[in-house]
């Protein structure tokens, strides 16, 4: 069972950040164990087609409109209101309009496969 107490203290030493992307933006929460991001992809914006070695990701997807959703590597589609678990070695990418919160296990850790921004 999780001590909340115990988590509110971590959130409350935690390092945070603001992080521009060329897609959107993310705000990080780092308490040391694993990250919590919310990130906002903006509208017609993509993140990279990339995959993770050792990441353990779940995305609760909080909004989107239609055309916004997590896609995976073989192109199924994840719309608002799911929540989503990439694996290690999954291919997935973030399309726009799209706001999610983001729990991670590792912090860098991404393999490029395509890239609208040259990053690859």
């Amino acid at each position: 069972m999780i001590d909340v107490s115990e988590l509110l203290d971590a959130l409350a030493r935690a390092k945070m950040t603001f992080e521009l992307r060329p897609w959107g933006y993310e705000f990080v929460i780092d308490p040391g164990d694993f990250l919590l991001k919310f990130i906002h992809v903006d509208e017609g914006e993509r993140t990279s087609l990339h995959y993770h070695d050792q990441k353990d990701e779940i995305k609760f997807i909080v909004n989107t409109d239609e055309n916004g959703a997590i896609v995976g590597g073989d192109g199924e589609r994840f719309p608002g209101g799911r929540v989503v678990r990439n694996l290690p070695g999954e291919a997935h990418r973030a399309i726009g309009p799209l706001d999610l919160i983001e729990v991670t296990s590792h912090h860098d850790d991404v393999t490029r496969i395509a890239d609208d921004y040259g990053r690859v």
